[in-house]
């Protein structure tokens, strides 16, 4: 008996999983040459899980903007902080392994989803909305 696939599955999920490594790749170049410093929460700006923080970068300059985490925050919390020298306002990520890593892991785990779909012959399901 011929073994089938599901080549879109596989199609999608090999493009997710370049887009993983690409995402993997890019990140560990961003972990390897970024500046780390300290934070502190100003305010929180919808929950306890997207503070304000303002830091001194290492230019000398004092950044105040809205970050994200994954672990909840209080005001006048310190965190330790990761940020490219060149560009602190736009790269600023708070340091720790599920906030750096996130994009990484999602696309790994949607990448693996479609690979084993694919492999089963796992077939799309239409879905009709009346």
């Amino acid at each position: 008996m011929k073994r089938s696939y599901n080549y879109v599955a596989l199609a999608i999920g090999g493009v997710l999983l370049i887009m993983a490594a690409l995402v993997g790749l890019n990140t560990m170049v961003f972990y390897r040459t970024s500046a780390v410093g300290i934070a502190r929460v100003a305010r929180l700006n919808t929950g306890n899980h997207h503070p304000q923080i303002e830091f001194d970068a290492t230019n000398g300059q004092h950044y105040r903007l809205p970050a994200s985490s994954w672990q909840a925050v209080e005001i006048g919390q310190k965190l330790r902080i990761r940020y490219s020298a060149d560009a602190p306002r736009a790269s600023v990520v708070i340091d720790s392994i599920i906030d750096i890593w996130i994009w990484f892991f999602f696309l790994l785990f949607l990448a693996a989803m479609f690979l084993i779909g694919g492999v089963r012959d796992l077939r799309f399901e239409r879905v009709s909305i009346r």
